[in-house]
């Protein structure tokens, strides 16, 4: 840790000099801005102005490569913020399909070539026009779909295909949408400018992050009940099976409005109600088998709106303490 002195500047500023060292890595020169911002901590933090780097690229050999490694291979280099993948030996028509899907994933890719030999795809995306906050809202607003289409298919016993399929087809939005949260979380780490450009301190992209995070386990949980009931109709029909449904509902619904409000007390909650609903998840009649992973489903569920409320509360607590000192 480096000591410099305050200098003064006239009648109302100071200045101190930077590390040239710092200068240099920063890739910044004279007359380049730079950014200040105090943190809760009653710190100031000097930022150089963000500037959109040039292509980063990976080359990825497809060679003996099963379909797992190469789907963790693929999904690293995105959230290390490559923007130019070349694929090569993707000969095999069975592979060449699969990283097709993968890239489906991702958002903003499209493939700029391709031949027999290899796939070249490019990042389009401008995290200029980028609003985290955005994100969350549409991958909630795909959720409370889902909610509305089981809501009746628990009702009834069954759930149409169609419904099934376009559920599926939209949880594939969620996914990407995480994925691209994910990615803006790993750049921050490597470039803090991004958080001014973004204008969003680290603790609320965090935040944001871990949200998405559960909503993409949400997803994925809603999207299995209906798988459940699409391949096996439900025999019989609970109705404490649907009032836990209701009540799964009316705790996403509080823990988003705690999350866009920030409202420490309305996210408490639903933790204090958590015991609540375990125990009405005890008192389903579960000897059919489909109802019984329905409800170890919900119960799944449950723990995500569970983690997230836990979040709300934990970054309140720490803006008081922030505002406090």
């Amino acid at each position: 840790m480096e000591q410099r002195k305050l200098i003064k500047l006239g009648n109302s500023s100071f200045a101190i000099a930077l590390p040239k060292n710092w200068i240099i890595k920063s890739g910044l020169k004279k007359g380049d801005k730079v950014f200040i911002f105090p943190n809760s901590n009653g710190e100031i933090i000097i930022s150089p102005e963000f500037k959109k780097k040039g292509n980063k690229e990976i080359i990825l050999d497809l060679k003996d490569k099963e379909e797992i490694p190469l789907q963790i291979e693929i999904l690293a280099s995105y959230l290390n913020d490559y923007n130019l993948f070349t694929i090569k030996n993707n000969l095999e028509k069975k592979k060449k399909q699969h990283v097709k899907e993968l890239i489906k994933n991702l958002m903003s890719f499209e493939i700029i070539e391709e031949n027999k030999e290899e796939i070249k795809l490019k990042d389009v995306f401008s995290l200029e026009e980028s609003d985290v906050e955005t994100f969350i809202r549409r991958m909630d607003n795909i959720i409370r779909s889902f909610f509305e289409d089981l809501g009746s298919s628990l009702k009834s016993g069954k759930i149409g295909k169609s419904i099934h399929d376009e559920m599926y087809l939209s949880d594939k939005e969620i996914t990407k949408l995480y994925f691209l949260l994910g990615r803006i979380f790993m750049k921050s780490l490597n470039d803090p400018s991004l958080l001014n450009l973004l204008k969003i301190n680290s603790l609320d992209l965090f935040n944001i992050w871990w949200f998405a995070f559960n909503l993409e386990k949400i997803g994925d949980g809603l999207k299995n009940i209906a798988t459940i009931i699409e391949k096996k109709p439900l025999k019989s029909l609970d109705k404490s099976l649907s009032d836990i449904f209701e009540k799964l509902i009316d705790n996403y619904v509080k823990c988003m409005n705690a999350f866009y409000k920030s409202d420490g007390e309305l996210a408490m909650s639903i933790i204090e109600d958590n015991q609540k609903f375990s125990k009405m998840c005890e008192n389903v009649n579960q000897k059919e088998i489909s109802v019984a992973r329905i409800v170890e489903r919900l119960r799944l569920v449950q723990n995500n709106i569970f983690q997230n409320a836990k979040m709300i509360i934990y970054t309140n607590n720490q803006n008081e303490i922030g505002i406090n000192k």
